[in-house]
């Protein structure tokens, strides 16, 4: 046996599992906790995938996860994730901001479903969509010479 696998571990004082189950629907306050652009799973499109964290009430803590699908090779899916990357954005007042690690810190409330069971995945959280809390306001572009400001896409949002 090796000393390096020896653990001094006792199984008598520890508490329960915390529960992987979905959040009940409804409506939660959280605050963005982490965000990463990915590979689609056939390697042909980008999705942003947002960590949002519950700020306060009884799941205080827990996360939520939001998977957008923003470069897709299906124009449906693509406009999709980028109508909820647009809902999210405004929620959280960066609307029209392309440096999604600033989501991160912001808060914003969250309309949450359960996704029920099916096949080989377990029932969990959807969110429908997010809204400003206490009146966020929307980030505006800043004005030039001519009046009007337009700014490119993010890069992972880009053909």
């Amino acid at each position: 046996m090796s000393d390096d696998l020896i653990l001094d571990f006792a199984t008598d004082n520890l508490g329960d599992v915390d529960s992987f189950d979905p959040l009940p629907a409804g409506r939660y306050n959280v605050i963005g906790s982490a965000a990463l652009v990915k590979p689609t799973k056939d390697g042909t499109g980008r999705m942003l995938n947002i960590t949002w964290t519950v700020t306060d009430g009884d799941y205080k803590g827990r996360k939520l996860f939001d998977r957008l699908n923003v470069v897709n090779k299906s124009e449906k899916a693509q406009q999709i994730g980028r109508n909820q990357l647009g809902n999210r954005l405004k929620a959280v007042g960066l609307e029209g901001e392309n440096d999604m690690a600033k989501i991160i810190g912001r808060e914003c409330n969250l309309s949450v479903r359960v996704r029920p069971a099916e096949g080989d995945y377990q029932a969990s959280n959807e969110i429908n969509r997010a809204d400003a809390i206490g009146g966020a306001q929307p980030m505006t572009a800043p004005a030039v010479a001519n009046g009007t400001a337009k700014k490119a896409p993010p890069p992972f949002m880009r053909k």
